[in-house]
């Protein structure tokens, strides 16, 4: 879609473009397509006005059915909004919710695994559960009794009627098939009512669980227990394959995984005081810099190669590169010359003549950018592999954050078998 703000909004044929752009961004479920129409769309409009209410109408529901697709790029209170507002939306996007292709918690989980504390996943879960409790959208056509009343088939009255039945805590699913199904109010809903209070149900078990919980862990984590591997999903675990099944206990691996998450976030904040400094340490340099990125690469490079006879700044190195890495710009390093150079050198020197290929070809692909840190953390400042992996997962959490791009996942993993954090290659 062009960038240009002059566009005749109010011509029919970039009407029709623009629902046919949306129309591939929903058939595709392009997450970022979607999200540039999102950002885009409302500056047109407010740059030329749409005199037409119905074009109007048309390009509003065009950027709400867009919000959809590219939810898990939204800032948190910009998902609640569109849930607490426009929950009935998500049933419009035709054959991707009457498949069941969309699915509106693997985007708010795709949301929640971009933090790296869970304690502020809690917070997100948090805003998202109270704004779904209090819409006032229409669910199902048909109402609803509650306490002696007839009422609406919103969003809000149904998840209070549902919470009244059940409880609020944590429950276990025959309850909730039991309520569809056997409940005083679900039993004269049309077959295509219970299939969206099935949806919205399912999406409140999970977004009501805390991410402390095991239960509520949204990554898919693959720990090594007892020398086997074990798939931990959303409270369940999963044996790779048949012969696994004789070694591991589901009870034994949950309470593993427990224990082992807590051994996980402890170590990923590192040391408090050293991480102190690095605060302090980021609000100075963003003071030398300006905003410069590259008075930033510039006082890296620096940092990474000392003078003779002198050790590289640990500090420094990571406040830096924290920094680049919260604005998105950290693989930006690789296409800076001195950097780059840097590489091309290290490729050389290790013998990786396919890296090199590749590197020369695409510098900020994601090996190369793991590649350049473990050069930097563990040869420049000697880190060891378990520091350096610590720092390279925060660093790419940060990236994730920032930039919504999940193709840094994997790339740093923690070791069950020896509590340490590892770079995959």
């Amino acid at each position: 879609m062009p960038e240009e703000t002059n566009l005749q909004l109010s011509d029919p044929k970039i009407l029709e473009a623009m629902k046919h752009y949306t129309d591939q961004a929903v058939l595709f479920g392009d997450s970022e397509a979607a999200y540039r129409l999102v950002r885009l769309l409302p500056g047109y409009m407010a740059k030329t006005p749409v005199e037409s209410p119905d074009f109007k109408l048309a390009y509003e529901e065009i950027v709400l059915r867009m919000k959809f697709i590219a939810l898990d790029r939204l800032k948190t209170e910009e998902i609640a909004e569109l849930l607490q507002n426009n929950f009935s939306v998500l049933f419009e996007l035709g054959d991707l919710f009457e498949l069941g292709i969309y699915n509106l918690w693997a985007k708010v989980r795709a949301k929640l695994v971009a933090e790296p504390i869970y304690t502020e996943r809690d917070e997100m879960r948090k805003k998202i559960r109270e704004a779904v409790l209090a819409s006032e959208q229409i669910l199902t056509k048909e109402g609803l009794t509650s306490g002696g009343v007839k009422v609406k088939g919103t969003v809000k009255n149904w998840l209070a009627d549902y919470n009244h039945a059940v409880g609020s805590g944590k429950i276990e699913t025959l309850q909730l098939v039991q309520y569809v199904t056997n409940s005083p109010n679900t039993k004269s809903l049309s077959a295509e009512s219970k299939k969206r209070l099935d949806y919205l149900l399912k999406f409140y078990e999970k977004i009501k669980l805390s991410s402390l919980d095991y239960d509520g862990i949204e990554e898919t984590m693959v720990f090594n227990i007892n020398g086997k591997p074990v798939i931990f999903k959303e409270g369940e675990i999963t044996k790779p394959s048949r012969e696994d099944l004789e070694w591991t206990d589901r009870a034994e691996a949950a309470l593993k995984t427990i224990e082992l998450k807590g051994v996980l976030e402890e170590k990923y904040k590192g040391d408090e005081k050293e991480e102190k400094k690095i605060e302090e340490g980021k609000a100075k340099i963003s003071k030398i810099a300006m905003g410069d990125f590259k008075k930033l690469a510039d006082l890296l490079y620096k940092a990474v190669n000392p003078a003779p006879g002198r050790a590289a700044d640990k500090i420094r190195v990571e406040v830096i590169l924290k920094t680049l890495a919260e604005r998105g710009e950290l693989e930006n390093l690789l296409e800076d010359k001195q950097f780059n150079k840097m590489m091309v050198a290290y490729f050389k020197e290790k013998g990786r003549t396919t890296d090199l290929e590749g590197f020369m070809v695409n510098p900020k692909a994601s090996q190369y950018v793991s590649a350049f840190l473990q050069h930097i953390l563990k040869d420049k400042i000697e880190l060891s592999e378990d520091e350096s992996g610590r720092i390279g997962m925060q660093l790419f959490n940060a990236l994730a954050k920032k930039r919504g791009d999940k193709k840094y996942q994997g790339l740093v993993y923690f070791d069950a078998s020896t509590s340490e954090f590892k770079w995959s290659s």
